[in-house]
């Protein structure tokens, strides 16, 4: 590890480590397969509409694209996946991802 206190000669400097830390925290895989399979299936599991269609909350690439990116906002997800900009389950979407956020990834 670099040491923090040092601001010159191109080390980082604590704040730019932190930056750092978590980007890196926000990409990395979740910590297990099962999880993530678990994770998926219940993304894309089917709700039932008002005419007692049955329906998936969201696309498999979406489901993936919010796994791999863990948007902490509606407004965040809708730019970063311009496809669920009018899902009406979004936010339960992200608040079904909000404890691997916690627990996966430590994202703050």
């Amino acid at each position: 590890l670099l040491p923090t206190h040092q601001v010159s000669h191109g080390a980082f400097a604590e704040d730019d480590m932190k930056k750092a830390m978590n980007y890196c925290r926000r990409f990395k895989p979740l910590k297990n397969d099962t999880n993530t399979t678990k994770a998926k299936d219940n993304l894309l599991r089917l709700v039932q509409d008002q005419h007692g269609r049955y329906f998936s909350r969201c696309l498999d690439f979406e489901a993936a694209q919010l796994l791999n990116l863990m948007p902490g906002t509606v407004e965040e997800a809708r730019k970063l996946i311009p496809t669920l900009d009018k899902n009406p389950h979004l936010d339960a979407l992200l608040k079904e991802l909000q404890p691997m956020r916690d627990y996966d990834r430590s994202i703050q």
